[in-house]
């Protein structure tokens, strides 16, 4: 989690020459809410959407998450690493759905119907 005690960090500008498009567009997400009293889970379901013309790598954010396995297509995925808390799934071919399970915890998979071979899914951690 962000220590909330912590100095702010200076907004970076951005120029209207330097601005770049998203790789990645997420047009659907859905929350599932666990509440407790020693604890709260919250389960995400983004659907994600590539952009960028290039073939690039899918960044998912994680705040100290560990993956256990990454799936792509119902296939075991080994082209994806950490980079800081940051996971980075190197995606060269098209796929249909991105399954992530997390160390004690795995992720809801929704299976996408979906024409489009550069939408992917990507089950956001728990």
């Amino acid at each position: 989690m962000t220590d909330l005690s912590s100095t702010p960090a200076i907004p970076v500008t951005i120029h209207r020459g330097d601005y770049r498009p998203p790789e990645w567009q997420v047009p659907d997400i859905a929350l599932d809410f666990a509440l407790g009293l020693e604890e709260t889970k919250v389960a995400a379901a983004l659907s994600v959407v590539r952009h960028a013309d290039a073939p690039t790598p899918l960044m998912l954010r994680g705040d100290g998450l560990t993956p256990a396995a990454v799936r792509v297509d119902g296939e075991s995925w080994n082209d994806w690493r950490m980079d800081g808390d940051d996971l980075i799934v190197d995606l060269g071919v098209p796929v249909e759905n991105i399954w992530v399970h997390q160390h004690g915890a795995a992720l809801v998979h929704h299976a996408l119907d979906v024409g489009d071979p550069d939408v992917f899914h990507r089950p956001a951690w728990t």
